[in-house]
């Protein structure tokens, strides 16, 4: 007897197919003498003391793939946007898998991570038909931008242990289990998304704060990709501010962090080691202490989010906004003063 995956059951049995096959997956990689190819020597910049695995993407990766091809048995359809899907999803890992290996240059990332945005925007909005006007190709190419910002952000927040993890697990599990209970969003994304949830959740057993693996670009760069396909459903099913809001967190330490580094006149596109988060942990601040204050952020902004939903004026809903706005800037400050 097959279980529905939009029951309650079947979103309980997909996340725990995912913990199990990431954990599978990774207690078998770290074994391997292959592994060592994913161990590259801390760098100056680096807030891990010691060599660490990067070997978080092999796990999500096809975690994120089996949920696709179920999803697609059980709408018994491979339609082109399930394949725009896992193009933009097996893009975005072997960029990251390569560039954990061979450090492969800026302006290939740059491209590609169009490429993948151009994707993703396809899967799920649809049709270029649709941007054919002014208006709403103007609106594409904005969004277009903001994917490619939102993927390197991901990347750029993955820093110190535990971080994506709390700063990305519950948002990703909340939109996810949101849009499946809505029968006119339950979109292939929407599984992608749990099933990435479930798999960083097995991932966080061997990431935790002294431990041995990390996610990757290869990992970072496609939770990026399914996190920002989140926020696009999110922005059509739900509203922009409902979407936006539990990510709000990483959204403003790095927006933050890319004005005072233009500010400052510095290499925005060069590699550096200067957000909040980062700066707390260099002055003294556990992974601990810096990864709980940031689950504790994303919790309550996933309550903002689910309450803007419930109002129906635009001016309630930016003030929602601006809430948790000044959450997200608060908790930045207090790192900030917390390493002087």
């Amino acid at each position: 007897m097959s279980m529905d995956l939009d029951s309650t059951g079947g979103v309980v049995l997909t996340l725990v197919l995912s913990v199990s096959i990431s954990l599978a997956i990774l207690a078998g990689l770290k074994k391997l003498p292959v592994a060592r190819w994913f161990a590259p020597t801390p760098s100056d910049r680096s807030n891990h003391h010691t060599p660490k695995l990067q070997l978080g993407g092999l796990a999500l990766y096809p975690v994120s793939v089996i949920a696709l091809i179920l999803y697609a048995h059980k709408i018994a359809s491979y339609e082109p946007r399930l394949l725009l899907l896992f193009s933009s999803f097996s893009i975005a890992f072997l960029l990251g898998l390569i560039d954990d290996v061979f450090n492969i240059s800026f302006y290939i990332k740059f491209l590609s991570q169009f490429v993948i945005s151009a994707l993703l925007l396809l899967a799920i909005i649809g049709h270029l038909g649709l941007f054919m006007d002014t208006m709403t190709l103007t609106i594409a190419v904005c969004a277009l931008v903001l994917v490619v910002y939102w993927i390197n952000a991901t990347n750029f927040m993955d820093g110190i242990d535990w971080m994506i993890v709390s700063g990305l697990l519950l948002p990703v599990l909340f939109l996810s289990i949101w849009l499946i209970s809505k029968p006119n969003a339950n979109t292939a994304i929407a599984f992608a998304g749990l099933a990435t949830a479930g798999s960083l959740a097995g991932f966080a057993m061997y990431n935790k704060p002294g431990g041995t693996i990390i996610l990757g670009d290869s990992g970072s760069l496609l939770c990026g990709t399914v996190s920002a396909g989140l926020i696009i459903a999110a922005s059509i099913h739900l509203n922009p501010v409902s979407a936006l809001l539990p990510f709000l967190y990483f959204f403003v330490d790095t927006g933050m962090t890319l004005w005072t580094r233009l500010c400052a006149r510095k290499n925005i596109f060069k590699a550096h080691s200067e957000h909040a988060y980062q700066i707390a942990f260099r002055g003294g601040n556990s992974a601990y202490k810096i990864t709980l204050s940031v689950g504790v952020t994303t919790a309550i902004l996933c309550a903002l989010s689910y309450k803007a939903q419930d109002l129906n004026s635009l001016i309630q809903q930016l003030v929602m906004l601006w809430v948790g706005l000044a959450l997200a800037f608060g908790v930045r400050r207090h790192f900030i003063r917390s390493a002087e």
